[in-house]
C-alpha cells in the first residue's frame, strides 16, 4: 500500500470508528504550516462546526501494536 492509499484508508477508518460511537464528523488530511516547518495532519471536525482537532501523530496511532 502506498502512502496516498494509506491516508485515504486511515481517514475512512477513523470516520467509520467515530460513526460507530455516534459522532457525526468530517475527517480530512490537511497540510499544517508552522513558522519553520510544515506537516500533514488528520483533522476531525464535527459536522455543523468550524472548530476541529488536528493530529500529526495519526500514523503512530494506526501502527502502534502496544
Amino acid at each position: 500500500m502506498d502512502y496516498e492509499n494509506f491516508k485515504e484508508q486511515f481517514v475512512e477508518d477513523v470516520k467509520d470508528r467515530l460513526a460507530e460511537q455516534g459522532a457525526d464528523v468530517k475527517v480530512s488530511v490537511n497540510e499544517v504550516n508552522k513558522l519553520n516547518e510544515s506537516y500533514e495532519a488528520i483533522t476531525v471536525t464535527p459536522e455543523r462546526s468550524n472548530i476541529g482537532v488536528n493530529s500529526s501523530h495519526a500514523g503512530r496511532i494506526l501502527t502502534d501494536n502496544s
